[in-house]
């Protein structure tokens, strides 16, 4: 191999490293960490049919501002005196698009605290289409009355 085909073969493979290096450094820069969320939902039930209880409520969010949320609730036993919560849907609406997923809690009938409460919604529409949230809750309720305090925390990416 003469003096200058070895030279050209030097540039070709630092060339060819220098690119796969941008090439990776760009696709790891598509993967991002997320944003922290919290917020204050406050909900109530508006209407219960057989097992299912529908839930509807305003949510102050850190990043969304003001929004609506609806949950479609049904109540399973759980420990000596509690309950388990499944939400699904549940819907975040906000002025950008919305994000609808699963959420699960345990009500203590007792004290009415909500504790235990994971979110997850992976189906956005509108502007939020292909975010989600993920996170955890923890709350209040007045059961009687069917009023409902969240408080939760979480990343969305």
């Amino acid at each position: 191999m003469t003096k200058g085909a070895r030279l050209f073969a030097i540039i070709a493979s630092i060339l060819t490293i220098g690119l796969l290096s941008a090439f990776v450094a760009g696709a790891g820069a598509k993967t991002t960490k997320g944003k922290k969320d919290s917020g204050t939902s406050y909900a109530a039930v508006v209407r219960t049919v057989g097992s299912k209880e529908y839930v509807a409520g305003y949510t102050l969010d850190k990043l969304f501002g003001h929004a609506a949320t609806t949950y479609v609730t049904t109540l399973t036993s759980g420990k000596t005196g509690t309950v388990k919560v499944t939400g699904k849907p549940v819907t975040l609406y906000t002025a950008k698009g919305t994000l609808s997923g699963t959420g699960t809690a345990t009500l203590n009938l007792a004290t009415g605290a909500i504790t235990g409460g994971k979110l997850v919604l992976t189906k956005g529409t509108g502007g939020l289409k292909g975010h989600s949230f993920k996170g955890t809750f923890t709350g209040t309720s007045n059961i009687a009355m069917g009023l409902f305090t969240f408080h939760y925390t979480g990343i969305y990416s």
